[in-house]
């Protein structure tokens, strides 16, 4: 059971900092991590450190994510 189920069991995701943190895109609600600029990241270095925070309102957690980018004939890149 977990014991702060309540208004703060929402979690709220973000990217606070990083390398190019701006051609990146978190959705607040999966953390699920997406490029926002193709055009940048396929010109740019190929691996990406991003510091993320997750939220529920009382408590707070930040970790790094390393991102590491490879060429996809579906992809753009």
């Amino acid at each position: 059971m977990d014991p702060d189920k309540d208004v703060n069991s929402s979690l709220i995701y973000s990217i606070t900092g990083g390398s190019k943190a701006s051609n990146f895109m978190m959705d607040p609600t999966t953390g699920i991590i997406y490029v926002a600029k193709a055009a940048e990241i396929s010109n740019g270095p190929r691996v990406y450190s991003l510091e993320v925070s997750v939220t529920d309102g009382k408590f707070s957690d930040t970790a790094r994510v390393r991102i590491r980018i490879r060429n996809s004939e579906n992809s753009g890149l």
